[in-house]
């Protein structure tokens, strides 16, 4: 057998593990979400390395997410970030599904890659749909944009001027603005986000232990932390709204309440602009 015709069999064989890991891992996410959603709870899909998930469900019908399942990619497929590059242990994707059967991310992306070099992506989004290899979001399409007259019939201070249009490809907002010319107005619009010092933290559950995370808020602001889907199993110090001074810092402490256990999304909000939204994870381990 030639060399050209070893190689058309090997990436043949590389194209059929890579449509069967993403047809199961596709399926599996799918089972995790309408399991969330018959049983009123959740379900948690999650990679612990490039190449193998766990999925913690009902698995045997006794009403309780309690049994943890792994599962492994087909030879020489792996997880990779968005551009095809190798992904970080800190990077690797959950999915956290709360009883309505949607997610606390505004999406989750999942990216294959076969050795020879082909890729296909699994998206969540916020409401739980699940896709393959299908582009979530839009892009605003270029124009040109006149000067405002600063003469006629308006105040000098809210003119807009310039011909570059702002083009957005991210469904959850996290998008940087083209700057398009001076704009004026009093007090200046929108505020600056703020930071964590870390998005991941592990306590046990039942107030055993606590961990913190340390907020930065760059302007005066409320952060509030939010909980999915109305849990009440995790207990933040001091209490889940808190006011910020320009350039302030706080650290929330958190506990569990509870025997529950598993990985929770939270978000801290800020009451300044809609579009301040930081996602964090506490895992709660037995």
């Amino acid at each position: 057998m030639s060399k050209l015709s070893v190689l058309g069999v090997t990436r043949a064989r590389d194209s059929i593990r890579l449509q069967n890991s993403m047809r199961l891992l596709a399926s599996r996410v799918e089972k995790a979400r309408l399991d969330a959603i018959r049983r009123h709870g959740s379900t948690l899909v999650e990679f612990t390395t490039n190449k193998t998930y766990v999925i913690t469900m009902d698995f045997e019908g006794t009403g309780n997410a309690t049994k943890k399942r792994t599962y492994s990619l087909e030879d020489n497929i792996v997880l990779t970030n968005a551009d095809g590059t190798a992904i970080a242990t800190a990077d690797l994707p959950s999915i956290d599904f709360g009883w309505r059967g949607g997610t606390t991310q505004c999406y989750s992306s999942m990216r294959l890659k076969n050795r020879s070099g082909a890729s296909s992506t699994i998206s969540v989004t916020s409401s739980g749909d699940v896709t393959i290899d299908s582009t979530i979001g839009a892009t605003v399409s270029p124009g040109t944009y006149s000067a405002v007259s600063q003469t006629s019939d308006i105040w000098s201070s809210a003119t807009v001027s310039g011909t570059t249009p702002t083009s957005c490809d991210d469904p959850c907002g996290g998008c940087s603005a083209v700057s398009i010319g001076p704009v004026g107005s009093s007090p200046p619009p929108g505020c600056s986000i703020f930071t964590l010092g870390q998005q991941s933290i592990t306590i046990r559950r039942n107030g055993a232990s606590t961990a913190s995370f340390t907020v930065t808020s760059t302007s005066a602001d409320t952060i509030t932390i939010n909980q999915p889907d109305g849990r009440t199993n995790l207990q933040f110090t001091p209490s889940a709204s808190q006011a910020f001074a320009a350039g302030a810092s706080k650290t929330f402490t958190v506990t569990s309440l509870n025997n529950s256990w598993g990985t929770y999304s939270v978000k801290f909000t800020s009451a300044c602009s809609s579009s301040n939204i930081v996602n964090a994870k506490v895992i709660v381990n037995k």
